[in-house]
């Protein structure tokens, strides 16, 4: 139920964008639906962040990327 909250708000987020700066802030929320759903493992031994997600959620977080690109070229 959580899951569909937030995508729902971040689709409104991103539908609401007018230009480039909103885009940017829907970015943000988007990310942050990202990492409110996945895991953050130790870093590797490179010192990068590694996330563990769900393959549920990872293909929400995908589709809501690729609505933020369709609306950045509907500009």
């Amino acid at each position: 139920m959580m899951y569909l909250l937030g995508y729902k708000k971040a689709l409104k987020v991103i539908e609401s964008c007018e230009n480039e700066l909103h885009l940017k802030a829907a970015k943000k929320y988007c990310n942050n639906f990202f990492r409110v759903n996945a895991k953050k493992e130790p870093m590797n031994r490179y010192g990068k962040d590694i996330f563990n997600i769900d393959p549920f959620y990872a293909s929400a977080y995908e589709r809501l990327l690729k609505k933020i690109h369709l609306k950045r070229q509907s500009f």
